[in-house]
């Protein structure tokens, strides 16, 4: 089980983060090409790695990430970039972070965005969906889904970071 952390690049904030995913295609978001990304998700997070299906991994002693790169069709398909040899060129459209484990995750996450220029979506928000502040950013969302992860779940095998 995990936290989910979308990662999007855009200017518009002026929407909720619901309304965005509900009309992402209105509101254009690129990354770029899939190992250009993978690089600049590499230069914030030293001793990521990645698997022959594009899948990345990062982890540290008290959290870990798996990282997984979209296209257009996400939303529609849940297709990851590397999964079909025809989409290897598709520019990534959104970055999900899957989050396991304890301590704060939170603030690399709002370091790496800030660094590149990008955005976060909280999945876990009371509301649906919610921006993360990145000037102040709130592990509320987190926190939300450690407990309710601990309460259905409470061996402490799940909350490690493999």
């Amino acid at each position: 089980m995990s936290w989910k952390v979308i990662i999007v690049a855009t200017d518009a904030v002026n929407v909720s983060a619901d309304e965005f995913l509900r009309a992402c295609n209105d509101y254009p978001t690129h990354f770029g090409k899939p190992d250009a990304v993978r690089s600049r998700l590499e230069d914030t997070l030293r001793g990521a790695f990645w698997e022959s299906d594009g899948t990345g991994h990062f982890g540290t002693d008290d959290f870990g990430f798996e990282i997984s790169l979209y296209d257009i069709n996400a939303a529609k398909c849940e297709s990851p970039v590397e999964a079909h040899e025809e989409e290897r060129t598709a520019d990534v459209q959104f970055i999900f972070i899957d989050v396991r484990g304890k301590g704060d995750p939170v603030r690399l996450l709002a370091k790496l965005a800030k660094t590149h220029n990008w955005l976060l979506i909280d999945t876990a928000a009371d509301d649906g969906y919610a921006w993360i502040d990145l000037n102040d950013p709130s592990i509320t969302g987190w926190n939300a889904f450690r407990e309710y992860r601990d309460h259905v779940i409470p061996d402490d095998e799940e909350h490690s970071q493999s």
